[in-house]
């Protein structure tokens, strides 16, 4: 956890030794000693159980519905590209390269007819050259953006039905439970004032379910990274 105010971490604390009120401070309001701050931090003092309660709610609401996970992911990593626009593209690229293919050809035609005389036929010659190398260009770039797409669907499908297996049991979960998940899915909350920021990150393998993100910081391939932007009150 993290202050929005002055990127430090937060921790845990106790009104008083006899009082039941816990609450997460910013290590910028502790002594400069401790803080390596000259100035304290503005923040105000965050009430655990208040805080604690909205980044549950929010991990419900992430993995009961991993449709609009594998959304995001889809629009961040693919756009706007869907599978009939690739086509359409494709066939219209197609389509261009066919007719600078049948102008070379008339264009080769012309000059062994002596329509055309040598310095002519290559300057005209290389423009289409120069024409049919920007289509294939343009070609393969589709291509390799439908060959993103289909990665991303693939990682998408994956951590929608992991999502999936994860949710079963939220009611029932316990306190050991919840915060084995929270350590699971989430890398980092942020609070400025009354915005949370919940940034989480989501196992897109198997594997990646038995390992916490905090091992997994150095090598992050087998995990999404989500930003999850919510108003609170803090």
């Amino acid at each position: 956890m993290s202050c929005g105010h002055c990127k430090l971490s937060c921790t845990g604390r106790v009104g008083h030794p006899s009082a039941t009120y816990q609450y997460y401070v910013c290590r910028g309001k502790l002594p400069t000693v401790v803080s390596n701050r000259e100035q304290h931090c503005p923040s105000r003092l965050i009430p655990t159980q208040q805080l604690d309660d909205v980044v549950w709610d929010d991990l419900c609401l992430v993995v009961r519905h991993p449709q609009v996970v594998a959304h995001e992911l889809q629009r961040a990593q693919a756009g706007d590209w869907v599978p009939q626009e690739l086509r359409r593209r494709q066939a219209s690229l197609r389509a261009v390269s066919v007719g600078i293919s049948r102008q070379q050809a008339r264009l080769l035609e012309a000059y062994l007819a002596g329509i055309l005389d040598l310095a002519t036929f290559e300057l005209k010659r290389i423009d289409l050259q120069r024409r049919e190398e920007e289509v294939l260009a343009r070609e393969r770039e589709v291509v390799a953006q439908g060959q993103r797409l289909v990665a991303v669907e693939n990682v998408a499908r994956s951590a929608t039905e992991i999502l999936d297996q994860l949710s079963r049991g939220l009611e029932q979960a316990s306190f050991e439970q919840r915060r084995e998940l929270v350590e699971l899915l989430i890398d980092r909350v942020v609070v400025t004032d009354d915005a949370v920021e919940i940034r989480y990150v989501i196992p897109t393998t198997d594997a990646s379910t038995h390992t916490r993100f905090c091992q997994l910081r150095k090598t992050i391939s087998t995990r999404l990274r989500i930003l999850w932007l919510m108003a609170y009150p803090a």
